[in-house]
């Protein structure tokens, strides 16, 4: 004889079960439906309203609660809210059949808006409806990925249609604007002829006195006049500076300074540098690579690997600058060919170039 079970009793009804295999043995949650993806994302923090008991089980289905020797060989503890945030972050989501295919049928349409905003036909430039995008979509075999976002589907499923569907499908063309400023004259550094003052040397120093300097220094009675005691001090600091740059091996007092008789034997001293001697010239040091490859090619050069680039070249002017010719161009590209232009600034303009994006969907 069937038992009969009640007509109005439904089983896990608005649930969401969260599994995860670990240490050999599965754990499950009773969740409600929504909150798992809220308490992911950070939204929700409330785990009273995330779960519906707050217990572990091995099947929530027929209500096996987990024991707690499995849980602390599992987990490595036995608290019970730490391992429900360890299932809530690392398990496997449990969605219904319906909630699942809503939420395919809704990638779906996603995916095919995109492509239906990205590509035209290209015999009229005009795009097509999503309804026409879909039907290619079908046609061509293409299969939803539910763990991917549908902006990094959109490129596969271009490249399907074009090869597996009858539909012919271009990408949109894009406008930009590429100006090129002109190259700068290259400054040369004003040479600053700097002198420094030489010294004054005394008739101590076997030198012949500045005019008027025993005369300025004292008086007519030959008393040192007020104020000059500064000046004197000057005078000998300059006195002192003048004997070492002529008597440079010597010691201040005269005498030959110690390990300098053996210096001279092996090397020569070098010649001593007065300030009016030109500079020696400095060895120009070699360019690194990088900047030899930046100014590889010349602008003419530059301006025609970027027009081989466009599809359509609309405008193209040169406009007279202070500084030279400024060329600007306004042209119809593929939008894969924008990083090639890109980077072709960015290597061999050095800096003058730049390109303005006008429109994402152009047509001729």
């Amino acid at each position: 004889m069937l038992v009969q079970q009640p007509s109005n009793q439904i089983k896990l009804t608005n649930v969401s079960i969260v599994r995860l295999k670990k240490g050999g043995k599965r754990f499950e949650i009773a969740c409600y439906k929504n909150k798992v993806q809220e308490w992911r994302s950070g939204v929700e923090t409330d785990l009273d309203d995330v779960l519906q008991i707050a217990n572990v089980f091995m099947n929530v289905s027929k209500g096996e609660v987990a024991k707690s020797e499995d849980l602390s060989k599992a987990f490595g503890t036995s608290d019970i809210e730490a391992i429900v945030k360890e299932i809530l972050k690392k398990g496997e989501l449990q969605v219904g059949e319906k909630e699942r295919a809503h939420e395919l049928d809704n990638l779906w349409k996603e995916i095919a808006a995109q492509v239906a905003e990205k590509c035209v036909d290209p015999s009229t430039g005009r795009p097509y409806s999503v309804g026409i995008i879909e039907k290619a979509m079908r046609e061509a075999g293409f299969s939803v990925e539910t763990g991917k976002p549908a902006k990094s589907q959109v490129s596969k499923c271009i490249k399907l249609i074009q090869t597996e569907s009858k539909l012919p499908l271009q990408r949109a063309r894009m406008r930009i604007r590429v100006v090129l400023a002109a190259a700068a004259a290259p400054q040369t550094p004003p040479v600053a002829a700097a002198s420094r003052a030489e010294p004054k040397l005394l008739a101590s120093d076997g030198g012949t006195p500045a005019a008027g300097s025993a005369i300025d220094s004292d008086s007519d009675d030959g008393r040192p006049k007020r104020g000059k005691g500064k000046a004197k001090a000057r005078q000998r600091e300059l006195e002192i500076a003048a004997a070492s740059l002529t008597l440079d091996s010597d010691s201040d007092d005269g005498r030959p300074r110690k390990g300098k008789g053996k210096k001279a034997k092996g090397k020569q001293k070098p010649p001593v540098e007065h300030d009016d001697a030109p500079a020696p010239a400095k060895a120009k040091k070699a360019l690194p690579a990088h900047v030899q490859q930046l100014s590889s090619i010349s602008d003419a050069e530059l301006r025609k690997r970027i027009v081989e680039c466009a599809e359509q070249v609309e405008k193209e002017t040169t406009n007279d600058g202070a500084l030279g010719d400024e060329w600007e161009v306004v042209m119809l590209i593929d939008p894969a060919s924008l990083k090639t232009i890109n980077d072709l600034l960015q290597k061999e303009s050095r800096g003058r170039g730049r390109t303005e994006t006008l429109a994402l969907n152009a047509s001729a």
